[in-house]
C-alpha cells in the first residue's frame, strides 16, 4: 500500500488517502480490516473529507475526486475535477468545498444531493405511502410523465433521469405492473426511505 497521508473517521470507518481511497472498518478496533478501496484514476491521494454519504479527496495533480461512500463496502467514483495547481488538502463546510491547491486556493460550490431522498411508492410526493398515491398512480399512468420531484438524477452527475419514487418493481420503468405491486404494499405499512446513491432502482 503506498503511504498514507490523509484520514478521515465517520461512523465505524476510516477513510484512508494513500494512493487511492481506502476503506477500513473499525467496529472492533482492536481489528480494523480494510473492506473496499475505490479506484480514483491516478494513485495521488493526499487528503480525504467525508460529509453526507461522500468522500471529498484532494488527489494532487488530478486535483478533486468525489466518490460515493453510501455503501462503505461498494465505493464508485462519481466525478473528478482537474485544477489548476496539485490538490494537497481538503475540507467541506455548507455546500462549499476547500482544497488547498499548491500555489492557490479553489472553492467549489455544490447542490447538496439530500432532496434526492425518496420514499418508494410514493406517487403523490408528500413523502407518505398510502391511497392517495395508488389514485394518483392511475391518474399518471394516463399522462406517462411523472412529476419533476419525483425524478432523481442517479448516480448525481450522470445525465440519466429516474422516476425512482414511483418504480415499485425495480424495472427502472413505471407502468401498471408498478401501481399492482404497489396495492400489495399497502399492507406493509411505511415505505422505506432510500438516497439517490442507491439508484437506478434496483441497482441497474
Amino acid at each position: 500500500m503506498k503511504s498514507a497521508k490523509g484520514v478521515f473517521v465517520s461512523d465505524n470507518y476510516v477513510y484512508l488517502a494513500a494512493g487511492n481511497l481506502k476503506i477500513i472498518n473499525i467496529s472492533n478496533p482492536s481489528n480494523p480490516t480494510e473492506v473496499s478501496s475505490c479506484d480514483l484514476g491516478s494513485y495521488n491521494a493526499t487528503e480525504v473529507y467525508v460529509l453526507d454519504h461522500f468522500a471529498y479527496v484532494a488527489n494532487e495533480i488530478s486535483g478533486l475526486a468525489i466518490v460515493s461512500v453510501y455503501d462503505p463496502n461498494h465505493p464508485y467514483l462519481v466525478a473528478t475535477y482537474d485544477t489548476p495547481g496539485e490538490g494537497n488538502d481538503i475540507s467541506v463546510v455548507d455546500e462549499h468545498i476547500f482544497l488547498a491547491d499548491r500555489n492557490s486556493l479553489s472553492i467549489f460550490e455544490f447542490q447538496s444531493t439530500g432532496a434526492c431522498n425518496y420514499f418508494v411508492g410514493d406517487y403523490n410526493g408528500n413523502r407518505a405511502f398510502n391511497i392517495a398515491d395508488i389514485i394518483s398512480a392511475f391518474s399518471k399512468l394516463k399522462t406517462g410523465s411523472p412529476d419533476a420531484s419525483l425524478l432523481c438524477e442517479c448516480p448525481p452527475g450522470s445525465g440519466d433521469i429516474w422516476a425512482v419514487a414511483m418504480d415499485l418493481n425495480n424495472s427502472c420503468s413505471f407502468n401498471v405492473a408498478d401501481v399492482i405491486v404497489g396495492f400489495s404494499k399497502l399492507k406493509t405499512g411505511e415505505p422505506e426511505l432510500v438516497p439517490c446513491e442507491l439508484c437506478p432502482p434496483g441497482g441497474r
